[in-house]
């Protein structure tokens, strides 16, 4: 809970910095600009970010009714990137959508919950 808690803190505040700040609104990211976020390789802001990112959203969604998200034992952080990109990059629109739509979608296409 408390790494719940911490990674959507650390996202809201992300938020603030790649949202309309002028505007005094956090906002989700554009999904295009989280793509090239998590295709960083380096260990900096940017990847920093789309890993607490996706893990607020994977934390918040695993297996509450209705979903769709069913992270199984033993995933990493670099494996859930890695779905989450690879479903973004085959779904161009999606990359056109506000991330709070997109990262949903990507981790229950990546992740489904059986039954």
């Amino acid at each position: 809970m408390k790494r719940t808690v911490v990674s959507l803190v650390a996202g809201m505040l992300g938020l603030q910095a790649c949202g309309e700040a002028d505007s005094g609104k956090v906002t989700a990211p554009p999904t295009e600009r989280l793509v090239q976020f998590c295709a960083s390789e380096a260990e900096d802001y940017h990847d920093g970010f789309c890993t607490d990112y996706l893990l607020g959203y994977a934390y918040a969604l695993d297996g509450r009714s209705g979903s769709g998200v069913c992270v199984p034992d033993g995933i990493g952080v670099r494996q859930l990137r890695d779905v989450a990109i690879r479903y973004l990059r085959d779904h161009p629109d999606a990359q056109q959508q506000d991330a709070s739509i997109a990262i949903p979608a990507a981790l229950s296409a990546g992740f489904p919950c059986n039954g």
